[in-house]
């Protein structure tokens, strides 16, 4: 099999005038194609599923794509990946978004993780404390604002 790369040069020059660098490109199509391979090598054991390893890529677009193709993830542990943007994105039709709280819930049963819940959805929710997140954009203001909100909720 012959592999061809999905981007030219003149397109990446056309990207790399639009968006700052660095930057990571993700062939879509090429990704739905291989799962779609996958998932058809795989298709005479019927309880076949594939599952992606969230460590090797927290990119919620990359993982909604692979939800989308069918594919379940993977993580032995519970985290967050937080970015916090120079400017902010479209999100979606109506939502601008600058903080990204991509989280990865393990299969391991953990008693601390509704408190998790609990302190990030009051995080998530304190558009004060996310000003501050997005202006400072430190892991020291993240670990400050978590604590004074898991305080807060203790309380």
């Amino acid at each position: 099999m012959e592999k061809k790369p999905f981007l030219t040069e003149a397109m990446a020059q056309e990207i790399i005038e639009d968006v700052p660098t660095p930057f990571h490109v993700y062939d879509e199509k090429g990704i739905r194609e291989n799962v779609r391979r996958i998932n058809k090598a795989f298709s005479w054991n019927k309880g076949f599923k594939e599952y992606f390893a969230v460590k090797a890529l927290p990119n919620p677009v990359i993982l909604q794509i692979l939800k989308e193709e069918g594919c379940g993830v993977l993580t032995e542990d519970t985290f967050v990946s937080v970015a916090v943007l120079k400017a902010p994105i479209q999100w979606d039709e109506q939502h601008e978004v600058q903080a990204i709280f991509l989280v990865s819930v393990s299969r391991q049963k953990n008693k601390k993780l509704q408190d998790f819940y609990a302190t990030t959805a009051r995080l998530l929710l304190d558009e004060q404390r996310i000003g501050q997140l997005i202006q400072k954009r430190s892991y020291q203001t993240l670990a400050e604002c978590l604590e004074a909100v898991d305080n807060e909720r203790t309380e």
